[in-house]
């Protein structure tokens, strides 16, 4: 996605509260009720979503300490990895390649 795309879509959207909403996320599970050794009862209950708010965060903080997104690395025993990328174009006139960031 384009830049310009993101910068307005965001621009409809109060960003703020929607960060506030990732950071307070919650999930609905169905867990067993078990009352006399009887479990067949299963009730709704809404808990914490900790790896959505936990991503939210580390996110945020990354954007505010200045730390850039993380680069692939692939750096193993044997030396770096090396990753092939075919580009192939379907009609139109040939673009000349940009660095998306």
């Amino acid at each position: 996605m384009r830049k310009s795309t993101a910068e307005q879509i965001l621009s409809q959207h109060d960003e703020e509260a929607l960060w506030n909403e990732l950071l307070t996320a919650t999930s609905v599970i169905s867990v067993a009720v078990i009352a006399g050794g009887n479990s067949n009862e299963r009730e709704q209950i809404t808990v914490p979503d900790y790896k959505i708010r936990l991503d939210a965060l580390k996110y945020l903080t990354n954007r505010r300490d200045g730390m850039p997104i993380q680069a692939i690395a692939g750096a193993g025993a044997s030396g770096p990895t090396v990753f092939k990328v075919n580009i192939v174009q379907i009609g139109g006139e040939p673009s000349t390649p940009q660095l998306l960031t």
